[in-house]
């Protein structure tokens, strides 16, 4: 049996476009924009005037960041942000 081994410089796996992004966290295209205009969302990085790339680590941590127990949980953690 053959097995693959994965290109080095194929980098699809560790950066996703917006669309992508937003399909590995389950919301809209337009939510992660409009996460990123209020300051919200995951970090991203700038490849050209109108085009961005989350890292999936850094997806993955801000939605750690975003797990809750419970609302009240939830609502302690906001509290104490602010």
């Amino acid at each position: 049996m053959d097995t693959v081994k994965p290109d080095p410089h194929d980098i699809s796996d560790v950066y996703l476009t917006r669309t992508r992004a937003a399909i590995y966290v389950k919301c809209s295209t337009k939510t992660l924009e409009r996460l990123a205009v209020d300051g919200d969302g995951p970090p991203m990085i700038r490849l050209g005037k109108r085009r961005v790339a989350y890292a999936k680590a850094d997806l993955d941590a801000w939605m750690r960041s975003r797990t809750f127990k419970s609302n009240a949980h939830e609502a302690a953690t906001r509290e104490q942000r602010s």
